[in-house]
Formats: C-alpha cells, sequence, structure tokens
C-alpha cells in the first residue's frame, strides 16, 4: 500500500519549538541542521494555520512573564478539534520550591484558557503540573473521537489522518 501526503504546507497539527530570547522579547525556532544552535522563525511553512495562530497568542502570553521565559527549554503544542490546543512548557534551571513558577504563570492562566489552551508546566523531575485546561483535547477523525494528552503519539499530518484510519481499517466491518 502506497500512501501519498495531500499537501505539502499547513498539515501539521503538533510542533515542537525552542524558545528563542533576543532584544525583541520571545520567539520560537528549530535547531538548525546538524546542530544544537537556534533559528528563530517567524512562520512556519507545514505548520497548519490555527496552529501557527495559536502559538502566536501563547508567543505574546509568554513574553509577559519573563521569569518564566528565562526557563523556558521547549514548547510543545497541539492542535486539536474546537479550536483546542494542548500545550506543554518544558522548563529548565527550576528551583527546588516550583510554587513560585506556578505563581508567576497565575496571571497567563485566565487569558490562555479563554484561547482554549490546556496547559501544563514540566518540572525539572519531568513531573507534569496542569495550569489551566483538562490536559488533553479531543481530536475527531471521520467516526471516531480521540482522547490526545501530553506524550501521546498521534498522526501530526492532519490531511492524512482520514486516509491513514481507511486503509487501517479496510476488510475490517463486515
Amino acid at each position: 500500500i502506497r500512501l501519498h501526503a495531500c499537501e505539502t504546507s499547513g498539515h501539521r497539527n503538533r510542533l515542537q519549538l525552542k524558545p528563542v530570547q533576543s532584544g525583541e522579547g520571545l520567539s520560537w525556532g528549530f535547531y538548525k541542521v546538524g546542530s544544537h544552535e537556534v533559528c528563530a522563525v517567524e512562520t512556519c511553512l507545514i505548520a497548519s494555520n490555527p496552529l501557527w495562530e495559536q502559538l502566536e497568542i501563547l508567543r505574546k502570553e509568554m513574553a509577559k512573564l519573563p521569569q518564566v521565559t528565562a526557563r523556558l527549554d521547549e514548547v510543545e503544542v497541539f492542535w486539536g478539534d474546537d479550536k483546542e490546543c494542548l500545550v506543554a512548557l518544558t522548563l529548565r534551571d527550576v528551583p527546588r520550591d516550583f510554587k513560585e513558577v506556578l505563581s508567576q504563570m497565575q496571571s497567563a492562566k485566565e487569558s490562555l484558557a479563554s484561547h482554549g489552551f490546556s496547559l501544563s508546566l514540566f518540572d525539572f523531575r519531568g513531573q507534569s503540573h496542569l495550569l489551566c485546561g483538562r490536559g488533553f483535547v479531543w481530536k475527531t477523525v471521520g467516526a471516531f473521537r480521540y482522547r490526545v494528552s501530553h506524550g501521546a503519539f498521534f498522526q501530526v499530518n492532519d490531511p492524512m489522518l482520514s486516509v491513514l484510519q481507511s486503509t487501517a481499517t479496510q476488510g475490517l466491518a463486515g
């Protein structure tokens, strides 16, 4: 069976980004090929437009929290149904008293929740702290509805979801 991607751009529902601190504030980026040097990007051609729009809202909110963004190591986002976005912020150099970081994030909690974010912070031990939302989003593919949470595998190419599902379930009905 050969499957071909339907779209060459604007198809990804999940991204892992590195924060970039500069004179202009916070931006997102990716590692340059073969290095650990982060290259800031203004847009991502493979990200779905709604996902990138949510990232811009998140960037603006996080830019108001320099104490938190200074500790930000990675941002992972997943676009779900109903304009919901699952976000995992991984922090480095977090003080042992994590309450300080959580209290700094409280000022952004209401705004992030109103934009459909389900946001978790991951501390230095890898433990998750749900800040707002349910900690998961729903993703509908055909007649099926999937609950997607942090760390779960889910196909990143939205246009291919129904094609893959149809191919995988061919011959199972009846």
